[in-house]
């Protein structure tokens, strides 16, 4: 129970005779404006909520995204990227001196 229908029915309780109809008119009217009150706040809590709600969206938009990592060496053609990596990898060894007779069986490289 809000704080002014408690308050009004407080008072009521302590008279000894019955209620009035003014008086049960102001219950009515405390009861009405503590409703009003809650349903601004509910209002603001609704706003707050879907603000929150939309914010997570965008969120999970992001992190649902593959990275470019994803797209290259995981996606439909990572077979080439892994096979260009390869290659560049071989070709930069040899550029700095890695002996390529590891790959005789593999690769015939050389001759």
């Amino acid at each position: 129970m809000c704080e002014r229908t408690k308050t009004a029915i407080d008072m009521l309780k302590q008279r000894k005779s019955n209620l009035t109809k003014g008086e049960i008119i102001m219950v009515f009217e405390k009861m009405i404006e503590d409703n009003q009150k809650l349903g601004e706040r509910m209002t603001e809590v609704e706003k707050r909520l879907t603000t929150l709600e939309n914010k997570t969206d965008k969120i999970l938009t992001i992190l649902e995204r593959p990275s470019l990592w994803e797209k290259v060496f995981l996606g439909e053609y990572a077979r080439y990227a892994w096979i260009f990596l390869i290659v560049a990898l071989l070709i930069l060894g040899g550029l700095l001196g890695v002996p390529t007779t590891g790959f005789n069986g593999i690769l015939n490289i050389g001759g």
